[in-house]
């Protein structure tokens, strides 16, 4: 008996002596536990403020096509520069920092959000652009026909909601919402696979016209007068169609009411024609030959057509789509030029361009068209996009898209409370 009792006795020694180390450990354990979660709710609802800041900075630059140009001239908002602090969400507070770029036509958001103990830090940066139209060069809103051996549109895509025709053309990119004549399968989405580099029928993404401000650039063209060729900035429709040379380059809009037939001016600005436009089929009158600036993602636009890119850059140092890094920006580059418009071109009717003769380069910039653009011709003829074009579209409003996001360390503002 005596020998059972020993060894009970060892046995609730023994006991005792791991519950004596374990419980210690189990209670640390709960505690780290506890403080992590702690931290862990902190931190969320930090995270939560910064997100609440970004959503705020957004609805700001959004709202009024004026804070998004006082803010691409680098006038910042009040408020908004990380020396208010917002506690209209729950669990904590937030400030929002807006400025503009990195790029032109773009803002960048900063939003740090602290939890209510002011214990967990969390900070988000996005950028969001205002370049509506991308990489667009044409835009037709009834349909495209380009199958002319000899023209070309370079280093912006040609897109529309309605078909295009690109009959023997590799280049640039083609976007349709609905046929295109290289599609051979019924069943759409479809696209030059495997790559969908270039070609898209049935394509889902394709922008809307952007929203022009007209009303600005009528009054702008009212206010101008008459151009050094005796025609008026402003033509009302009650006018004849518009068919005599008019040589311009002092960058002030044409707004043309009707119809503009025969085309052969030259002009540097936006040219605004609500009725339907025709090219002279002679040579039209080009502005003096310049170093135009090639886009710096012009390349994405010949991954069907590497020798036509490399005409413009010889120097690429990458030999084709596939090796050229996805966001790769080519900086630096131009080629010479001489159009017969440097600016927007918005056609409200039909675009036809010339059938014959011709100059080699038409425009360089953006080509808006409502109706039809028919760029089918046996004539040398090229459109070139300028993206600079676009960021200095005057618009009644303004569609932004982010085009990058992500969060990262900072302290908060010392000057905030």
């Amino acid at each position: 008996m005596k020998n059972e009792r020993g060894q009970i006795l060892v046995v609730v020694i023994l006991v005792l002596v791991i519950a004596s180390v374990l419980i210690p450990v189990m209670v640390m354990s709960t505690q780290r536990e506890a403080k992590f979660t702690s931290k862990q709710s902190q931190s969320t609802s930090a995270f939560h403020q910064a997100e609440s800041g970004i959503e705020k900075g957004y609805l700001v630059i959004s709202v009024s096509t004026l804070t998004w140009v006082n803010l691409q001239k680098g006038t910042m908002i009040d408020g908004f520069k990380c020396d208010v602090q917002y506690t209209d969400i729950p669990g904590g507070r937030y400030c929002v920092s807006i400025s503009s770029g990195p790029n032109t036509q773009e803002a960048t958001v900063i939003s740090i959000g602290q939890d209510k103990l002011k214990k967990e830090t969390r900070a988000i940066r996005a950028v969001y652009s205002n370049a509506m139209l991308g990489d667009i060069g044409v835009q037709a809103q009834n349909g495209v026909t380009m199958s002319g051996s000899n023209v070309d549109v370079e280093w912006g895509s040609v897109v529309s909601p309605k078909a295009i025709t690109i009959g023997n053309k590799l280049h640039p990119n083609f976007f349709s919402a609905s046929s295109m004549d290289k599609d051979a399968s019924a069943t759409p989405p479809n696209c030059d696979t495997p790559n969908c580099w270039w070609w898209h029928s049935f394509y889902s993404g394709i922008p809307p016209t952007p929203p022009i401000d007209f009303d600005y650039y009528k009054s702008s063209a009212i206010a101008s007068g008459t151009a050094p060729c005796g025609m008026k900035y402003y033509v009302p429709a009650s006018s004849t169609p518009w068919s005599t040379d008019c040589d311009d380059t002092s960058g002030k809009p044409f707004y043309v009411e009707g119809d503009w037939t025969s085309f052969r001016s030259k002009m540097n600005g936006t040219v605004i024609i609500l009725g339907n436009m025709s090219w002279d089929n002679g040579n039209a009158h080009a502005l003096s030959a310049y170093n135009a600036t090639i886009p710096p993602q012009a390349w994405k636009q010949y991954c069907s057509d590497w020798t036509a890119y490399t005409a413009y850059d010889a120097t690429f140092p990458y030999t084709d789509c596939s090796t050229t890094p996805k966001g790769y920006n080519r900086l630096g580059q131009t080629y010479n030029i001489s159009p017969t418009i440097k600016g927007l071109l918005y056609i409200g009717g039909n675009l036809t361009i010339p059938n014959g003769g011709g100059n080699s380069d038409l425009v360089h910039g953006i080509v808006i068209v409502q109706g039809t653009a028919d760029i089918n011709t046996n004539s040398h003829a090229h459109i070139y996009y300028d993206p600079s074009t676009g960021d200095n579209l005057q618009t009644t409003s303004i569609l932004l898209s982010r085009t990058y996001w992500a969060d990262f360390l900072i302290q908060w503002p010392s000057s905030l409370p």
